[in-house]
């Protein structure tokens, strides 16, 4: 993979095709396992949580409940780690994972830290 990477980024203009064109070879030939989460918040409202990666499952399991303030900081972490696991994979990292934890943060700023939320189910 890091040949095939390497491979494109030698023939063509690594600055033109580095962010877009090797990110979207690599990721379509090979994907990572991508998990989502469905979150019920204390009013009542759903939004659903998206990792690039099953790290996500170390830090979320469908049925947890936690304070808003224990779900910032594992879903950050669980982001960031995501992230990394990228990196690793393509040689990039996913900022996909930035503009979840940032939809994250928009969503917990909503409510107070020990207001309660859970994970209702993990999404296919």
């Amino acid at each position: 993979m890091e040949a095939i990477r390497s491979l494109v980024l030698a023939v063509f203009d690594e600055t033109v095709i580095r962010n877009d064109a090797v990110q979207n070879l690599c990721i379509n030939q090979w994907p990572m396992p991508e998990v989502r989460f469905q979150l019920e918040w204390p009013d009542g409202k759903s939004s659903t949580l998206y990792s690039p990666s099953t790290v996500i499952l170390d830090y979320f399991r469908p049925g947890d409940s936690m304070l808003i303030s224990e779900l910032e900081a594992r879903g950050v972490e669980a982001l960031r780690a995501a992230s990394e696991r990228v990196r690793a994979r393509y040689g990039f990292a996913c900022t996909r994972t930035d503009e979840e934890e940032s939809q994250l943060l928009q969503w917990v700023s909503r409510y107070s830290s020990d207001d309660t939320v859970r994970v209702t189910s993990q999404l296919s």
